[in-house]
């Protein structure tokens, strides 16, 4: 029989013509398998065609069970699995219906039969395992998925040469912080395939999240050994150099990371590792203009990292100005970092004339980070500009909703109250709670706000377009903030 990739260039050929290829049961499936494997976007329409010439084939069926139940189409998954499906052995159609409980809602019969194949332990039991093991690993609720965790384990312990079960028994046990016992189970993954570059690059990702550095890199060492895709070798060349650097070595790390320079791969990430590496000895010269550039990129994940090296390297370089500017810069753009905000308290130790000027970033900061909720009058009038905005929210006016829910967030945001209200607004979005995120982070740029500033806020030019006209919102809000007693 000819394999899958002879077998769709005849299916293409037959495709263009408008000729259906006489392929037989095997063969069909053998170009289906194939086009899954290759994620080729041709699966599904092969599958459909296949059914056509043998509607009652059980493996097609379940293959398309197998289909419906991934795409939530539960009620044509159950008509097959009742009807077409039948009289089809239990073991080719256990895993389904387990499948199909869990997918519905239907939990404890689905544990039901899965507790009763584990005593009774029957010859496709393997099978069935290896098929819905890995649906259980995708559950996103950690709890339910710790539920379903002794599933996993005692998959993995009864068949221990089965990967499928031991990778998905790994990546549990790393869910579950077990770092140790993920460990062990690599090794018994890498026992299995000694020449796995997959297992040994996850092997050393297991040493480096445990901070065993040394295993780390000789992990990395093995796996760079083994064939593998550019990308892969880069990232693992990327991690070891960490290791390297995170071990104290840094004169490999810079050796390693040589080949990086001017890579878009990692670059930023590469360079903050090669910045660290050249203050650690002292190659202030050659850090300077790494960390001055790194200093610009808040969006990192090091940046704060970042700013610290460079204020050391201009320190140590006399640049005590740069030192200064950076951190102000870096301080508005993450005033609630407590790391740069630490930072930016020593300055005044060599520079006393900048000491008013620090004080009053961090009074800003510390007004941020200790808002002034516990204040009666304050919490009143928040509760007042919440019903204002929700009237707008049911009118069906977001915009304007927005304004008054922006005022809170200033200085309430832990108002339990507003959140409802607030997703509302954003409910429309492609991504509802990364727009809401997005918006409240820009919030935290506007800094402390007094009463005054408030109603400064909403009175602003850009917003009389979204305020009523007669401007009768903005003299409530005005009052608001300027009488203490309540206001009806």
């Amino acid at each position: 029989m000819l394999d899958g990739e002879d077998l769709y260039e005849l299916y293409k050929d037959g495709s263009k013509l408008d000729i259906s290829p006489l392929f037989d049961p095997d063969e069909w499936m053998c170009l289906y398998t194939y086009l899954c494997t290759e994620n080729k976007e041709d699966a599904f329409k092969v599958l459909e065609h296949a059914l056509k010439d043998y509607p009652m084939h059980h493996p097609f069926l379940i293959a398309k069970v197998k289909i419906d139940l991934y795409d939530g189409y539960f009620e044509e998954a159950l008509s097959l699995l009742e009807n077409e499906l039948a009289d089809a052995p239990n073991s080719e159609v256990q895993a389904l219906w387990i499948d199909y409980y869990f997918s519905t809602g239907e939990d404890e019969t689905a544990k039901d039969i899965l507790d009763q194949l584990f005593i009774q332990k029957p010859s496709y039991l393997e099978a069935t395992l290896a098929y819905i093991i890995p649906i259980l690993r995708e559950v996103e609720d950690p709890d339910t998925r710790l539920e379903y965790a002794d599933y996993i384990r005692q998959a993995a312990e009864l068949f221990p040469e089965n990967r499928t079960l031991l990778e998905e028994w790994r990546e549990e046990l790393k869910a579950e912080s077990r770092l140790d016992e993920a460990v062990r189970v690599c090794n018994q993954l890498i026992d299995l395939e000694p020449y796995s570059f997959a297992y040994w690059d996850e092997l050393a990702h297991l040493y480096t999240m445990e901070e065993r550095y040394e295993q780390a890199i000789e992990a990395y060492d093995f796996a760079l050994t083994i064939n593998s895709s550019e990308d892969e070798a880069t990232q693992a060349k990327i991690l070891k150099g960490y290791c390297l650097y995170m071990n104290g070595s840094y004169e490999k790390a810079l050796e390693l990371y040589k080949e990086f320079q001017g890579n878009g791969i990692n670059e930023l990430n590469v360079k903050a590792i090669l910045a660290h590496c050249h203050i650690q000895m002292k190659h202030y010269d050659e850090a300077f203009p790494m960390l001055a550039e790194l200093a610009q990129h808040d969006e990192m994940d090091s940046y704060t990292f970042s700013i610290h090296d460079f204020v050391i390297c201009c320190l140590a370089l006399g640049k005590h100005e740069e030192a200064y500017r950076a951190l102000k810069e870096a301080v508005n753009k993450r005033p609630l970092d407590e790391g740069l905000l630490m930072m930016f308290s020593l300055i005044g130790i060599w520079d006393s004339n900048k000491m008013e000027e620090i004080k009053h970033t961090l009074n800003r900061s510390m007004a941020l980070l200790n808002p002034t909720i516990n204040d009666p009058s304050i919490t009143a009038k928040c509760y007042k500009l919440l019903e204002i905005g929700k009237s707008y929210l049911e009118a069906g006016d977001k915009e304007n909703a927005l304004i008054y829910f922006d005022l809170i967030l200033r200085i309430h945001p832990e108002m339990k109250e507003l959140q409802e209200p607030l997703q509302q607004v954003f409910e429309d979005e492609e991504n509802p709670k990364q727009a809401l995120s997005e918006h409240m982070f820009s919030l935290i740029s506007l800094g402390e706000a007094t009463e005054e500033e408030l109603a400064e806020y909403l009175c602003r030019e850009d917003y009389q377009d979204a305020i009523d006209e007669d401007n009768c919102k903005q003299d409530l809000i005005k009052k608001l903030f300027t009488d203490d007693e309540s206001y009806n």
